[in-house]
């Protein structure tokens, strides 16, 4: 198998603490550049190339494709694999420290198309809402477990900060499953590909306050809202009861009860209460 023949061309074994697992199948890879709709006018940007599988399919369509490796090894090889793509540009870092913004000034808009590691997901969605103007569209893979917390709803068990804060500023769709299988090695789940698309007006006043709210919020998950709200170390409302009421929201509704909309609301009726609203607090 061409992943087999690289991988022992380089003495490379894939490492479990960066979560390394590498999608070999081509009828997979070609579906995922398939459905990115890869245009040449697109600037790509891809988290954690990994040997290139992925790689060499898109870079050729693109106007540019910006890969960033945390792993020096795998650096290394991409390097000297795709040495012949002028257009490929390949950074040595990890993902979860670039600035997104920086590349989107150069470049303009980004189109993320990857299959990054999972161990990192929830830091990637927080990524990805930090810099979500400097994105055109979002490609990614994540593993069934994390996925069905991205889709949940309210009242379901796996509803909670996931669910919220991607729903809140993202469009999602669900593209297609990828079998465990396909890697190499095997996780112990199947994947799915997805879309999401950045709202262009979330609706949030306040973005630093919505999601300490959202998460403070799930941290007492099996309490009641108002005694939440009358605890809380993010917002000080002197008498929740009247404020759920203005937002139509139960007083002994918990934090899985309640809707994406409900908790922007929640977090708008404090800024505007205070006069905060396009606070410095905004990402």
């Amino acid at each position: 198998m061409h992943y087999r023949r690289i991988l022992n061309e380089y003495g490379l074994i894939p490492k479990r603490k960066l979560g390394q697992n590498f999608l070999f199948s081509k009828s997979c890879l070609a579906k995922i550049v398939d459905s990115a709709d890869i245009k040449r006018t697109d600037v790509i940007l891809e988290i954690g190339p990994g040997i290139g599988n992925l790689t060499e399919l898109m870079v050729d369509s693109a106007s540019a494709l910006i890969g960033i490796e945390k792993d020096r090894s795998l650096f290394k090889v991409l390097k000297n694999r795709l040495k012949d793509k002028p257009n490929l540009i390949l950074i040595n870092e990890d993902f979860l420290n670039v600035d997104l913004n920086s590349y989107a000034s150069k470049f303009g808009s980004l189109k993320i198309v990857a299959n990054p590691p999972y161990y990192i997901s929830s830091l990637i969605i927080d990524s990805l809402i930090r810099h979500r103007r400097s994105l055109a569209q979002v490609f990614l893979s994540f593993q069934k477990e994390y996925i069905d917390k991205i889709f949940a709803v309210p009242g379901s068990k796996d509803y909670g900060i996931i669910s919220v804060i991607t729903q809140a500023y993202f469009e999602v769709k669900k593209l297609f499953k990828i079998p465990k299988n396909f890697f190499y090695p095997s996780p112990k789940f199947d994947s799915y590909f997805i879309v999401l698309l950045a709202k262009k007006l979330p609706g949030i006043d306040n973005d630093a306050l919505f999601l300490s709210l959202v998460r403070e919020f799930f941290k007492s998950r099996r309490k009641t809202v108002k005694r939440i709200i009358k605890n809380s170390k993010i917002i000080s409302v002197p008498d929740p009861a009247e404020a759920l009421y203005n937002l139509n929201i139960g007083l002994n509704s918990r934090p899985e009860n309640i809707t994406v909309s409900e908790y922007i609301e929640i977090a708008n009726y404090y800024c505007r209460s205070i006069g905060e609203r396009d606070a410095s607090g905004t990402i």
